[in-house]
């Protein structure tokens, strides 16, 4: 007979080499079965699992004050295992299926930043580059970069860039290799869920040009890495190395609002619809499945991507050059 552990092996296999999930998925994917299996025992076979042991395990997770959506999570990863187990037909029917618990998890608006709160944001590296260099940021070579410092900070705002520019997940900015950064035809190819890619549009002059400038320096220090962003040690930059220079901005540009890198996100989507961009597009720009959670994307073409974004994208209406006082800042 076979239990829980030996199953879980080809199971994971499956998930990668048939399904080509993630490496994130399927870490998220272990860890919850790993739970899963603790609290029935390893060695138990997948034919003792029924509805009421997975039930009395969703009470546990309850009883410990777990979120909903975390619940909800382990839930979900406990019924894609069993559906291949069913499916194999290693065992008769899914004990899922009747397992009657639902959850209606609380609708959560995102937190999202306004136009001059995104503005502080970006200048702020800007300005402390311009320091280092002894110059005006509008007077900034990147040619005369030369400490790691002032590396550091240029690596800084093209990251924070690229987070409000293209809407990329924290994952999707740190796995960006060279290759993937076409400065002739102005995209970027954003590896995203689930091996899913899609080619984001770069429409801004100013984000342009700051990506050639970092694109030759970038290979000026680096060639054995094709990483696109590196950390001290050349490796590439992670996606928790992200989230701690974002912090670092927000924290520095006195935000009050709890911004992290996926805030990016939802405010570039926010501000999108605001500005009259059709929903397909925002959903193709940002790589989101459909609202009904079928996987399926509703294409829209890079043309007419950038038609739209060219003129309609909220980085448009920054401006560096034509700053006002009551704005706060110099």
């Amino acid at each position: 007979m076979i239990t829980l552990v030996q199953s879980t092996r080809d199971y994971f296999s499956h998930c990668e080499v048939e399904k080509g999930l993630s490496k994130l998925t399927i870490k998220a994917y272990r860890q919850d079965l790993s739970q899963f299996m603790k609290f029935v025992g390893c060695e138990a076979l997948i034919t003792q699992v029924d509805k009421y042991l997975i039930r009395k395990f969703i009470e546990d997770l309850i009883a410990n004050h777990l979120k909903e959506s975390t619940i909800i999570r382990k839930l979900a990863s406990i019924k894609a295992y069993f559906s291949y187990l069913e499916y194999e037909e290693m065992i008769t029917v899914s004990p899922v299926h009747k397992l009657g618990i639902r959850f209606r998890p609380k609708v959560q608006i995102p937190e999202i930043m306004n136009l001059r709160e995104i503005d502080k944001i970006l200048s702020l590296p800007r300005k402390k580059l311009g320091e280092s260099l002894h110059c005006s940021w509008k007077e900034i070579d990147y040619k005369n970069i030369k400490t790691q410092t002032q590396a550091d900070i240029f690596q800084h705002l093209v990251v924070l860039e690229l987070l409000f520019a293209t809407g990329m997940r924290v994952s999707e900015v740190s796995n960006i290799d060279l290759i993937d950064i076409d400065l002739v035809k102005n995209v970027v190819l954003i590896k995203g869920k689930g091996s899913r890619e899609r080619i984001g549009a770069l429409t801004n002059s100013e984000l342009i040009e700051l990506l050639k400038s970092y694109v030759d320096f970038r290979r000026s220090r680096e060639t054995s890495n094709t990483s696109f962003f590196l950390n001290r040690q050349r490796k590439r930059l992670s996606s928790q190395s992200i989230r701690i220079i974002t912090k670092k901005y927000v924290t520095n540009s006195l935000i009050k609002k709890h911004v992290t890198p996926h805030t990016f996100r939802h405010t570039i989507a926010t501000l999108l619809i605001e500005n009259g961009i059709d929903i397909r597009v925002v959903q193709s720009f940002l790589g989101h499945s459909s609202i009904t959670t079928t996987q399926r994307y509703t294409h829209v073409s890079t043309h007419i991507q950038r038609k739209l974004l060219s003129s309609r994208h909220p980085r448009n209406s920054l401006s560096f050059n034509k700053r006002q006082k009551t704005e706060g800042i110099e």
